[in-house]
């Protein structure tokens, strides 16, 4: 169990150190001629303050945004540095704020990320914060468009409001087109947004030919089926008072088991980033029963684990991963002699988990660490209302798993 703990933390180390580099450029500010070589591809979600960049004629070296105009990875992510004013106004239901004032930051440096190259693009800022900003730019001008809340008081309750000043913004910016009329219900989102600069820069007689869009990933779904075997160490008490039996004994239970998955798999990040749901049954036993005792002991196990693979070039992806699980055990233990059984079980078993693994294409292979967090005692056995014979089962709160999976 401890080599598993330490080369769980030994991966995780690793993978904040993986380098992804793919085929990119990059123009140096206050230069017009592009770099062309190797960037450091990180999926970025969040706009990135910093790359890693190298080529030929240049040694792999850290660029800061503000000594960059433009970066970006070949048939993926383009990127134009500007220096803007951002609404950094809380967004926060818990933070808004109970004015329709704006809290804005002049002169900012950012990466904006280009949804639409065109006359008129559209780019787009995510923050750490998790806050979404989306800014228009022409030949002259590169700027906000603002989605604001704030709440009011209303009848004596505070409600939410939105000044959605983006569509009057836009309704401006897009007036030299005779035919566009203001989208009262266009919604601050990627795809509605770019659906309308499309219509608009079609509008000043720029077909498809000229502008190019960056298509909105989506998040995907996959199912799947695992199957493999749990370790952990079982501690067994087994008391008989007419047999004169009093015996404890610690081994090591190999338990199978199986099960199926769900998994989201994020829209960003080439799908790196894996949400799954698992339902799972496991199969174990206890050994010092006498053969008057038939046990049937399983339990059912529903865990949420978070998945993070490495970029790495070849196929073979290795991936680490955290979460938790509930294990309620199902118990079922008759006697022989048809004698009655006061059975306890411990119905809820919650376990934290940490997980490294490889995969390849749809197959993978991991070795996973699970801590107990309550209990640990699985059921305690008694004859009703004798004190006949009396058997606990518990098991220790670290245990390992090996799993194979398959997804389809």
């Amino acid at each position: 169990m401890k080599n598993i703990l330490l080369t769980l933390i030994l991966i995780s180390t690793i993978a904040k150190a993986q380098t992804n580099f793919k085929p990119g450029y990059i123009i140096v500010k206050n230069q017009t001629d592009t770099l062309f070589g190797q960037i450091d591809d990180q999926n970025w979600d969040i706009n990135p303050r910093e790359i890693l960049f190298s080529s030929k004629i240049s040694p792999e070296r850290k660029y800061e945004i503000n000594e960059l105009e433009a970066f970006g990875v070949d048939n993926k992510d383009h990127y134009r540095v500007r220096k803007v004013d951002l609404d950094i106004t809380p967004f926060e239901i818990n933070e808004l704020k109970q004015t329709p004032e704006l809290d804005i930051e002049k002169g900012k440096i950012l990466a904006l990320r280009i949804l639409l190259k065109a006359n008129m693009s559209l780019l787009f800022l995510k923050e750490k914060n998790f806050k979404e900003h989306f800014f228009f730019e022409n030949e002259t001008e590169c700027k906000e468009l603002i989605n604001h809340k704030y709440l009011k008081v209303r009848d004596g309750k505070s409600q939410i409001y939105e000044n959605n000043m983006y569509r009057t913004q836009l309704a401006l910016v897009f007036s030299d087109c005779s035919k566009y009329k203001q989208n009262i219900s266009l919604e601050y989102q990627a795809k509605p947004m770019i659906e309308q600069f499309i219509k608009y820069n079609d509008c000043m007689g720029c077909s498809s030919v000229c502008y190019v869009k960056t298509e909105i990933e989506k998040n995907t779904f996959m199912l799947g089926l695992i199957a493999g075997t749990s370790l952990a160490i079982q501690k067994e008490h087994y008391r008989d008072y007419f047999e004169e039996i009093n015996q404890t004994k610690n081994y090591l239970s190999v338990a199978p088991t199986i099960g199926g998955t769900f998994s989201i798999l994020s829209k960003r990040n080439n799908k790196n980033n894996i949400l799954t749901f698992e339902l799972m049954y496991q199969l174990s036993s206890d050994k010092l029963l006498p053969s008057r005792f038939k046990s049937h002991l399983g339990s059912l196990h529903l865990s949420t684990i978070y998945k993070k693979k490495m970029q790495v070039e070849n196929s073979l992806k290795p991936y680490y991963g955290f979460g938790g699980k509930i294990a309620p055990y199902l118990t079922s233990i008759k006697s022989s002699d048809n004698r009655l059984i006061d059975l306890k079980t411990n119905t809820l078993n919650l376990f934290g988990i940490g997980e490294m693994g490889i995969e390849i294409k749809k197959i993978s292979l991991a070795t996973r660490l699970n801590i107990g967090i309550f209990s640990n005692q699985i059921y305690k056995l008694s004859y009703s209302n004798v004190a006949e014979a009396q058997n606990t089962l518990s098991r220790s709160r670290i245990g390992g798993q090996i799993i194979l999976g398959y997804g389809f």
